[in-house]
């Protein structure tokens, strides 16, 4: 997948075309294969070859010619033979940046889907609407959205050094630069001072 440029699409195709990228998730966990320190994201026609039945799925788009998908499994599925579930965090250099980018997306766009089966306002089951990305309650018209979360990084050097942090829930050895999500009603500078 490095280098191919993902095109981000809304309607699935009527027929799946040969091999597609399948993002699977078991919670906050993507089922991959691992070999060589390296893990490989699943590039199969279908989720029956693993024996997989998704509770539900979401075509993202394309990748060069190839449909992507992401997809989601009940907690208690186990992985198929020679692949396991592991959290993206994990991931990070075990994966190429573009596919990295894309798993982002994928679980992103599945918890969006898994959390507004239903409307924030009223309970009623909400519907995916086909022109644009949204789950719609058929009951009151409220629309949900994938959710944006605005952040701010910032890399404080001085001559050759850099200022980095460290979160109790990074791996050993991993830093990071200064980053903090956006509250509402604050500027990007703002966040950075806090």
């Amino acid at each position: 997948m490095r280098g191919e440029t993902f095109i981000p699409l809304l309607a699935p195709p009527q027929a799946q075309r040969g091999e597609a990228w399948w993002f699977v998730f078991r919670g906050a966990n993507l089922l991959v294969r691992k070999a060589e320190g390296r893990a490989h994201v699943p590039f199969i026609e279908s989720l029956d070859e693993l024996g997989l039945a998704p509770v539900r799925s979401q075509f993202l788009g394309v990748v060069g010619a190839a449909h992507v998908y992401s997809a989601e499994c009940d907690e208690s599925v186990e992985p198929p033979a020679d692949m396991t579930w592991a959290g993206l965090r994990s991931l990070f250099g075990a994966i190429d940046d573009d596919t990295f980018a894309l798993a982002g997306r994928a679980i992103q766009i599945m918890d969006w889907d898994r959390s507004h089966q239903f409307c924030g306002r009223c309970g009623t089951p909400t519907e995916r609407k086909l022109a644009e990305r949204s789950r719609a309650c058929p009951k009151c018209g409220q629309v949900h959205y994938p959710r944006l979360a605005p952040v701010a990084m910032a890399l404080v050097h001085r001559g050759d050094e850099l200022l980095l942090a460290r979160s109790p829930h990074f791996a050993p050895g991993m830093f990071s630069a200064l980053a903090g999500f956006v509250e509402p009603g604050e500027s990007l500078e703002q966040v950075l001072v806090r």
